[in-house]
């Protein structure tokens, strides 16, 4: 009787162990298959005429000679958002009908020079004030890799498509298929300026959020280098969260793949030689969203590449192929000649895809509205006080560490010597027995013996007694 029961009650645990896995399951999956999402065929019709046009605005190099060419590609980000979304330009904290200026120091070109975001709101007909922003810089940046060259290694003019022209197009495509989602939440567009130029525009951007603005921003998802890799992966922190949990499910809900990344991919981490202390940075912190995460604001990055094997030195987009980013080969000609047919088309529709569902999850704005994680861990790494800090004490430790060391073993050579200069003693003294053969001379040899070696300073002396007065 005891073992019916103890079966009964082991199925009914399983049973609704199982049925509480399926309702969770279920939450995320409905939400994901209530929403329309557009075709392949519609999303490429906006990606490909963004890509033709955008990849003719080679001069966006922020910062260099060509940098002023840079407003030409700007002109045409906002002519494209008032002509084809219904989005309204911002025309709040500095930015003025879409454009927010901002001088940066280049560091390519060096001195002062003068960028714009450009900001435009999708605002939600019963929404709350609060939003989430979607983010991409749209300058460019590529370095000359012929080694014949006498320009090798110096920033020159390229189209980017992969670590920029492509992101530019996504943005695109989600301006304008997003405001038909049913959003309880407005949600901001930036297109940063000088981003490859130390994060400036984000960097400007974030310096410019109140107090009482962050308050009511969900989270910020950054698309960089999207266009090309073997994978596409997202980041939140460097442990497991519950937004990187939620992001897993919605991917796996989806048949997406979008793979999580977190410090189990070591190859991923570099020296950051710049920093004071405990220099920290990888490929998942090297782009906008780091602006946002030193702000304590929840952030999403997307990204494309093969670090999934191996230990794979600086950018990957495909494991034991040369990556072509930031390179005069990132074109559209170029890739078109050397890469599957519809590789940049599939991975940015594979992340306009996560975009989507992600924004329109249940547990996703459930995470945003509890306001939990920030990058908590990140903020530690990030913290130029606290690195001085632990740096500090780590110096400080080694020195103690290193002096109780050499301590131990000074003490452990002073008896040591104490013993070899003891048993010296003694084979002398064995030695001059031996010759007198007369053991009433013992003492005689003794004293004489100890004599020499005081005189010849071989034995460690006792301290002389103070005089009494």
């Amino acid at each position: 009787m005891k073992k019916i029961l103890s079966f009964i009650l082991i199925f009914c645990f399983a049973f609704f162990a199982f049925s509480g896995l399926g309702f969770v399951a279920q939450s995320s999956n409905a939400a994901a298959s209530s929403i329309e999402i557009k075709t392949q065929q519609e999303f490429e019709t906006i990606i490909d005429d963004v890509l033709a046009k955008y990849a003719l605005y080679t001069k966006r190099v922020a910062g260099t000679t060509g940098e002023k060419s840079e407003a030409d590609a700007a002109e045409y980000i906002l002519n494209y958002l008032n002509t084809n979304t219904s989005l309204i330009p911002k025309n709040t904290n500095g930015v003025v009908n879409g454009i927010q200026k901002f001088q940066f120091e280049s560091q390519f070109e060096g001195g002062y020079h003068t960028s714009q975001n450009i900001v435009f709101v999708h605002e939600a007909p019963n929404g709350n004030g609060k939003k989430v922003i979607i983010g991409s810089h749209y300058d460019s940046l590529a370095y000359n890799t012929d080694m014949n060259s006498e320009e090798f290694g110096k920033v020159v003019e390229s189209e980017s498509i992969s670590t920029s022209a492509g992101n530019v197009a996504l943005m695109m495509a989600l301006s304008t298929f997003l405001p038909e989602l049913d959003l309880a939440f407005d949600v901001e567009f930036v297109f940063f300026g000088a981003g490859e130029s130390n994060h400036a525009g984000s960097d400007f951007y974030t310096d410019g959020i109140s107090e009482k603005d962050k308050q009511n921003i969900l989270c910020m998802i950054n698309l960089d280098d999207l266009a090309l890799g073997k994978n596409t992966y997202f980041y939140v922190d460097e442990v497991e969260t519950k937004m990187s949990k939620v992001l897993s499910e919605i991917s796996e809900h989806a048949k997406l793949d979008v793979k999580k990344v977190n410090t189990i991919h070591l190859n991923k981490t570099i020296v950051d030689g710049d920093r004071l202390g405990l220099g920290y940075t990888h490929i998942a912190l090297d782009s906008d969203n780091v602006c946002f995460m030193q702000e304590k604001i929840l952030t999403i990055n997307m990204f494309a590449g093969d670090y999934e094997s191996g230990i794979v030195l600086g950018r990957s987009q495909f494991d034991g192929i040369e990556s072509i980013g930031y390179t005069t080969n990132d074109t559209l000609a170029y890739i078109a000649e050397n890469y599957a047919k519809g590789t940049i088309q599939n991975n940015l529709y594979k992340a306009y895809k996560m975009v989507a569902h992600t924004l329109t999850d249940i547990d996703f704005l459930s995470v945003c509205e509890s306001g939990s994680e920030t990058g908590w861990l990140y903020g530690i790494f990030a913290n130029d006080n606290l690195v001085i800090y632990l740096t500090a004490v780590a110096l400080v430790l080694f020195v103690g560490i290193g002096s109780f060391i050499h301590y131990k073993l000074s003490v452990k050579a002073y008896h040591a010597n104490i013993e070899l200069e003891f048993l010296s003693t003694v084979v002398k003294i064995s030695e001059q027995v031996d010759k007198t053969g007369k053991d009433e001379n013992v003492p005689k040899v003794v004293s004489q013996v100890i004599a020499a070696d005081i005189k010849k300073d071989k034995i460690i002396k006792g301290k002389k007694p103070k005089d009494k007065k």
